[in-house]
C-alpha cells in the first residue's frame, strides 16, 4: 500500500523548475503525483498523455531505468526509504529483530606455543617470547617461573600467559613488589636509617664554635685599632 502523503521538497522544486514557465510547473507536479500514486514510474507515452505532448524539458527532469520508465530520482528513493522502515517497524511489532548479516571473521592462523618453566605450564610463542625478552632482559625467566609455580599450585587457567606476565609486571609495579615478591626497599629511607644525627649535631655545633671564634677575634683587632 501506497503511503498517502507524496514526499515533497519545496527547495529543491524550486531549484528543478527555474526555467519551468507555470504551466510546465503545473504539469510537471501533475506528472510526479501520478507516478507516485502508480509506484513512482510511468512509460514515456503516459507522460505524454498526462502533458498533452512532448515536452522535452519535463522528460530531461526524470531519469530512464532499464525498462524505459521514467521517475523522479528523489521521490523513488525516499518511497524507498519509508518502505525500508515500514518492513523494520512492523518486524518490531511482530516481535521479530532485524538483523544484517555478518561478514565471517577471518581466522588468523595459529601459531604454536613452546612451553616453559620447571613444570611447564607457562605457553609462548617465539614472537611473544622475543618481545618478553625485549622488555625484561634477563629477568625474564625469573618471571616465567613465578607464572609457572603458581598455575602448578593453584591449578590455574589462563587464556594467554604473555598478557598475564605483562599484567603482573605491571601490578607489581604499582604495589612496588620486586620479581621475587619482596617490596621494594625505599632508597631514601634506606639512606635516613644510615644516617646519624648526633654526629650531623656535633659536626655542626664545631662548625658555629669555630664561625664565633673568627667573628670574636676579628672585633678585637677592631678595638685595639682604634
Amino acid at each position: 500500500m501506497i503511503n498517502p502523503s507524496m514526499p515533497f521538497y519545496p527547495s529543491d522544486f524550486m531549484g528543478e523548475t527555474a526555467l519551468f514557465t507555470n504551466e510546465q510547473i503545473g504539469k510537471y507536479l501533475k506528472v510526479l503525483c501520478i507516478a507516485y500514486i502508480n509506484g513512482g514510474k510511468l512509460t514515456r507515452e503516459e507522460i505524454i498523455s498526462i502533458c498533452g505532448g512532448v515536452d522535452e524539458r519535463i522528460f530531461n527532469s526524470l531519469k530512464s531505468d532499464e525498462e524505459g520508465k521514467l521517475y523522479h530520482e528523489r521521490t523513488v528513493y525516499e518511497m524507498k526509504k519509508r518502505e525500508e522502515f515500514a518492513k523494520k517497524k512492523a518486524n518490531k511489532k511482530n516481535g521479530r529483530k532485524v538483523t544484517r548479516e555478518k561478514k565471517p571473521k577471518e581466522e588468523k592462523p595459529k601459531e604454536d606455543k613452546k612451553s616453559y618453566g620447571e613444570y611447564n605450564r607457562v605457553f609462548l610463542t617465539d614472537k611473544q617470547y622475543e618481545r618478553l625478552k625485549e622488555k625484561y632482559g634477563a629477568s625474564l625467566d625469573a618471571r616465567i617461573d613465578a607464572l609457572d609455580e603458581y598455575i602448578e599450585m593453584n591449578d590455574k587457567e589462563y587464556k594467554n600467559h604473555y598478557a598475564v606476565i605483562v599484567h603482573w609486571d605491571k601490578r607489581n609495579k604499582d604495589r612496588k613488589i620486586d620479581i621475587n615478591g619482596e617490596p621494594e626497599k625505599d632508597k631514601y629511607k634506606e639512606i635516613m636509617t644510615t644516617y646519624d644525627a648526633t654526629e650531623f649535631f656535633e659536626a655542626a655545633l664545631e662548625r658555629s664554635e669555630r664561625m664565633f671564634e673568627a667573628m670574636r677575634e676579628e672585633n678585637s683587632k677592631k678595638t685595639e685599632s682604634a
